[in-house]
């Protein structure tokens, strides 16, 4: 059974449950930027999934700085900030570097560890 919803300043889209028929399947056909331009700014609860490339980039996220660069790689910005406590992320590890000691922690013993590395594999 397909229906329609009304949004304001967009009017209404066709809308249906999954594994009903067409106007369900023609949400997958518009690409996400014509739904990000169709829909934002309106009263839709709408957000694009967006990845590592493109979330920094978008301006809400800008606005609020919710991406910082540290050592150059962009990472996630702390939260939650508070007004009194200075915004600092962790330095970024290289791959692999922090391996032993994560296992260590998850309560790995030193002989498995040492294997590991011996493999190649920490």
């Amino acid at each position: 059974m397909s229906r329609t919803v009304h949004v304001t300043g967009v009017g209404m889209i066709p809308f249906a449950k999954p594994g009903a028929s067409a106007p369900y399947h023609e949400m997958g056909a518009q690409a996400a930027y014509a739904w990000c331009a169709l829909l934002e700014g309106t009263d839709a609860c709408f957000a694009p999934v967006l990845d590592m490339d493109e979330a920094p980039r978008r301006p809400h996220n800008a606005a609020r700085r919710s991406f910082v660069d540290v050592d150059g790689v962009t990472q996630p910005a702390p939260a939650p900030r508070f007004s009194r406590t200075p915004e600092r992320a962790a330095p970024v590890s290289a791959p692999g570097q922090d391996g032993g000691a994560i296992l260590a922690d998850w309560g790995w013993d030193d002989a498995a560890i040492a294997a590991l590395r011996r493999d190649n594999i920490v």
